[in-house]
């Protein structure tokens, strides 16, 4: 049994079979920010309207948007090649030890319902800060 030939043979198979499933990725993820862009301009557009609240801090990328809402709300929303739904992560964190962390993964079908949650969670802070 020629081994080295063997081994040669498997290494070409698997990277062959590793460079198609690279193509297939990169397809899925152009796709998945393409079905991301609207997302990320609104929450362009949403940071900009909410400029003058320094506690509200937004990260965007082409797959991932975080938004703070102070110290103890995070919002976390992604769409990935593999993905077939939208997610917004929620993380609410509270001041006292003896609280714990509220994790909530809400789970969406299309952009314009993530984009109302976000602002909607982002109305009720700033509604709840001017009181």
């Amino acid at each position: 049994m020629d081994i080295k030939n063997l081994l040669n043979k498997g290494i070409e198979a698997a990277k062959e079979t590793k460079d198609e499933k690279d193509k297939t990725d990169a397809v899925l993820e152009q796709e998945a920010a393409q079905l991301f862009q609207p997302i990320v301009l609104a929450m362009e557009q949403l940071n900009s309207e909410l400029s003058q609240y320094s506690e509200i801090n937004f990260s965007i990328s082409q797959h991932l948007v975080t938004v703070r809402l102070g110290e103890n709300t995070t919002l976390e929303t992604h769409r990935y090649g593999w993905s077939h739904n939208f997610s917004v992560e929620e993380t609410n964190t509270y001041q006292y030890p003896e609280y714990e962390v509220f994790e909530h993964t809400h789970e969406f079908s299309d952009t314009p319902s993530v984009i109302e949650f976000i602002v909607k969670k982002c109305a009720e802070y700033v509604a709840d800060r001017r009181k």
